[in-house]
């Protein structure tokens, strides 16, 4: 995502194995691809993930995505829901939230 001066935002997800993740890594980048803030977020949840970044305007931006725990044979998740992460050109956070997604034990592998 660029914001209006210039810079890019963007969100990775730093895994240690294959199946969870270790922590969320937002990054902002100058034109001249030097890190000018960074911010890590750490869920519960073994995968969580930001798929989209949206400018809502006057310095606000909103990374959605979601999260889930696996369930007890690795084929099924658990625990399911979408993830909200409002935050300003700093990264620094105005909000979070979470809704529940009420299927629980969907199939991940089929």
């Amino acid at each position: 995502m660029e914001t209006e001066t210039g810079e890019i935002i963007m969100v990775t997800e730093i895994n240690s194995d294959f199946l969870t993740n270790d922590y969320i890594l937002f990054l902002k980048i100058n034109l001249s691809g030097d890190t000018i803030a960074s911010r890590k977020i750490i869920r519960i949840e073994d995968v969580y993930t930001f798929n989209k970044i949206l400018y809502l305007g006057n310095d606000k931006f909103v990374a959605l995505g979601g999260a889930f725990n696996f369930g007890p044979n690795y084929y099924t998740s658990i625990n399911n829901k979408m993830i909200q992460f409002t935050f300003n050109s700093n990264l620094d956070s105005i909000s979070t939230a979470e809704i529940s997604i009420s299927v629980n034990a969907i199939q991940l592998l089929s």
